[in-house]
């Protein structure tokens, strides 16, 4: 059974990264750390594309709406509401991730209360009295 040109990448690739891992003796946290190191630029890659994406989206949805008024018989209702639609949630996809991201992550701000109560502030930002 011959392989796919996909199984063959990725055990090459496999072959010449095992070495370098052992040679370091990485963990997974490493790994991991290194990964969202460098993430970023991808982001801002995926950022744009979703922003191009999204307009490209509805744009066509605007035209389909256009079509679909002038001959309703050949093109139906549901193309101009799903391309508009898709490109609505491509627009705001980075807005959605920044929220998303600063939900989960708490943004680099002491949001919890144990957070608050050891940083000896109040929920309005005032400083606290912690009885040390």
């Amino acid at each position: 059974m011959p392989s796919s040109p996909c199984k063959k990448l990725l055990t090459l690739s496999l072959a010449l990264a095992a070495p370098s891992l052992w040679a370091n003796e990485s963990t997974i946290g490493d790994l991991a750390m290194n990964t969202a190191a460098n993430l970023p630029p991808y982001s801002s890659m995926i950022t744009g594309f979703a922003y191009i994406m999204g307009l490209a989206f509805i744009v066509s949805g605007v035209v389909k709406l256009k079509r679909h008024a002038e001959n309703p018989q050949q093109v139906p209702m549901l193309a101009p509401v799903i391309f508009t639609t898709m490109g609505v949630l491509l627009l705001y996809f980075p807005t959605t991730i920044d929220v998303l991201r600063d939900t989960f992550f708490a943004g680099g701000e002491a949001t919890t209360g144990m957070e608050l109560y050891s940083s000896g502030q109040t929920m309005d930002g005032t400083t606290a009295d912690t009885g040390s």
